[in-house]
């Protein structure tokens, strides 16, 4: 770059990197990718950039990630567009990426059978949550529990393990259970679907205890380790990338209301992180 007239000023250098087209930097993700040994969990979750809502009018930027657990890298982003939401941006993301032998986590808005497709036919595995969102496939569900609880699991395809934590004064136990989804009406269209699975979490601080269930859909077929390990550690995306970026580059304290450059701007953080 030819700097005989001096350093370009900051409007000059906000210009230029609003006029980048934010897919022409993607390739900088491939060099993550290219050294990744192994894909492991990949958490797909979205952040909004607080600082790029415009006064009185348009939404903040939002942006769609794919956040390698095992690595600690983020593997991808895409913008959702105003008009859209991260369900359709879901697809467009996974295609992106070569995901054979992973496993791709995601909360309960990205339990679509769309999403399960696209998951799918990159010959990746996923576990993904179902809750209110479709209110029948989870009480077939519960039914499903309900049944096996109520014969001890005997004569019951299943797996089931549990694990115990000590940490910072409390006690947190986690149960983790698969079954079959043969049964489970309509379950062929949820694409390569082999089971249901339920995950128990207890915790117990001093005399509080509270406990939470949570149900799942998975491709992992009786793989209880595998299914324990990604739907804990898919979380790992807020502390990893959300809080890194929030707390380390202040992502959101930084007023920059142009789409393209904000996207930009959080694409070279990520590289940097």
């Amino acid at each position: 770059v030819d700097l005989s007239g001096g350093i370009p000023s900051k409007w000059t250098l906000e210009r230029v990197v609003s006029l980048i087209p934010t897919a022409q930097l993607h390739p900088l993700f491939a060099q993550f990718r290219d050294h990744t040994k192994r894909l492991g969990t990949i958490a797909i979750d979205g952040k909004t950039l607080c600082g790029t809502r415009s006064w009185g009018q348009g939404h903040p930027l939002h942006l769609l990630h794919a956040w390698s657990i095992e690595e600690g890298v983020c593997l991808a982003q895409i913008p959702v567009d105003e008009k859209s939401n991260e369900i359709t941006a879901f697809p467009v993301l996974l295609s992106q990426l070569e995901l054979k032998g992973a496993v791709i986590t995601a909360d309960a808005m990205h339990t679509q059978k769309a999403s399960v497709k696209a998951v799918a036919n990159q010959k990746a595995d996923y576990a993904f949550p179902v809750k209110e969102n479709h209110p029948d496939l989870l009480a077939d569900i519960k039914l499903l529990f309900a049944e096996a609880e109520g014969v001890q699991f005997c004569g019951i395809d299943a797996a089931q393990t549990t694990t115990t934590e000590k940490i910072g004064g409390r006690v947190e136990s986690r149960n983790y259970v698969l079954l079959s989804a043969e049964e489970l009406p309509g379950i062929s269209e949820w694409a390569a679907c082999r089971c249901v699975g339920r995950v128990i979490r207890k915790r117990i601080k001093k005399e509080k205890v509270s406990e939470e269930t949570t149900y799942y859909i998975t491709s992992l077929d009786f793989d209880i380790e595998q299914f324990g390990k990604s739907v804990r550690e898919h979380w790992g995306v807020e502390n990893g990338l959300h809080w890194a970026l929030d707390v380390i580059f202040r992502e959101d304290g930084h007023r920059y209301q142009k789409r393209v450059g904000a996207a930009n701007l959080s694409l070279i953080r990520k590289i940097a992180l």
